[in-house]
C-alpha cells in the first residue's frame, strides 16, 4: 500500500519509508480486534502484548 501511494502521489515520506523499511517497521502498529489476532495469516508482531484502547 505504501508503494502504491508513493507511485501515485510521488510522496517523499512514502519514498523514505520504503527506502528505510527495515528500520521503519518498528514504528508500525497493527490494529486488530483481539479476538482476531490468532486468525491473522501474517501478523506484524507475534508479541503477546495487547494494548487495550478505550
Amino acid at each position: 500500500m505504501i508503494l502504491e501511494h508513493s507511485i501515485e502521489t510521488g510522496s517523499l515520506l512514502s519514498k523514505s519509508l520504503i527506502d528505510n523499511f527495515d528500520n521503519e517497521i518498528i514504528n508500525f502498529i497493527q490494529v486488530c480486534p483481539k479476538e482476531m489476532i490468532d486468525k491473522l495469516k501474517n501478523p506484524l508482531t507475534l508479541k503477546p502484548k495487547i494494548k487495550e484502547v478505550g
